[in-house]
């Protein structure tokens, strides 16, 4: 379904967001799935701990879905006043980020 919708929203949506959760499908999808519906990774940390790369990075991402609201929310809007406003959040807060393919404008 996750697939199907993002495949609707590209060259309908700005090409910034949809470019975003393409990358967030790519690399995070599936090792948060499996942390979400008890699979093996949510097992394996258990026993073994997290290291903290692994927890920087799950604060990351996190942070990451929280901007790809801001867009949407923003879009949802209308933009306005508020159009702008989330590329420089972005910039201002990049190491709390994950890196991105595409340049922040």
């Amino acid at each position: 379904m996750v697939s199907e919708m993002l495949e609707k929203l590209q060259g309908k949506a700005p090409p910034e967001p949809v470019n975003m959760l393409l990358e967030f499908r790519e690399y995070s999808w599936k090792p948060l799935s499996s942390f979400v519906h008890g699979g093996i990774h949510a097992i394996h940390r258990h026993s073994k701990g997290y290291p903290l790369p692994l927890l920087e990075q799950m604060v990351r991402i996190s942070n990451g879905v929280s901007v790809m609201v801001g867009m949407l929310l923003v879009i949802l809007h209308g933009g306005g006043e508020q159009r702008g406003k989330i590329p420089k959040i972005q910039r201002a807060f990049a190491d709390c980020l994950p890196e991105t393919k595409s340049k922040i404008s």
